[in-house]
């Protein structure tokens, strides 16, 4: 269950609530006029080549893949997907928020660009009472609480683009 339910909490913390955060005041606003999918993308990946030594990352709210691939704006390499000029896309549980915690418009998402992304974890740990699990044998039901502690980094880089629906 930890396993199914960790990345979209994780992905949605990383958006505005770490240090870094995906979208921060340091975040730069790429495209600040609500645009297409595709046109931001382009933008944003012109960005990190002007501004990155290296590929980055695309982050995009998990609504918009059905439009990416509607598009033909992904393709995938092995676990990754990525543009057509090879850049990583992580399309996550992010709420589309912008580099200053605003709403979109109705009709509007904010994506993001970062620089290379890594994710560290430790493995997970049953926290028990007394030593076991909470088992109810009268109902056959065991209950635990699993932890585990995450680390997300990226290049303190983050870019910001507006996307029209």
């Amino acid at each position: 269950a930890l396993g199914a339910g960790e990345g979209p909490f994780v992905e949605s913390r990383v958006w505005t609530s770490t240090t870094p955060a995906i979208m921060s005041a340091e975040t730069e606003t790429v495209v600040a006029a609500a645009t297409s999918l595709d046109r931001a993308i382009g933008e944003l990946e012109a960005w990190l080549y002007r501004e990155y030594a290296s590929l980055g990352v695309i982050h995009l709210p998990r609504q918009l893949g059905a439009v990416a691939d509607h598009l033909d704006l992904v393709s995938k390499d092995g676990n990754v997907l990525r543009t057509r000029l090879g850049t990583p896309i992580a399309f996550g549980n992010y709420p589309g928020t912008g580099p200053t915690g605003q709403a979109p418009a109705a009709g509007q998402l904010w994506i993001a660009a970062t620089g290379d992304v890594t994710v560290y974890r430790t493995a997970p740990e049953v926290l028990t009472d007394s030593g076991s699990a909470w088992f109810d044998p009268q109902t056959n039901t065991g209950t635990a609480l699993v932890t585990r502690d995450y680390m997300v980094t990226f290049d303190d880089l983050a870019g910001a683009a507006l996307v029209e629906l």
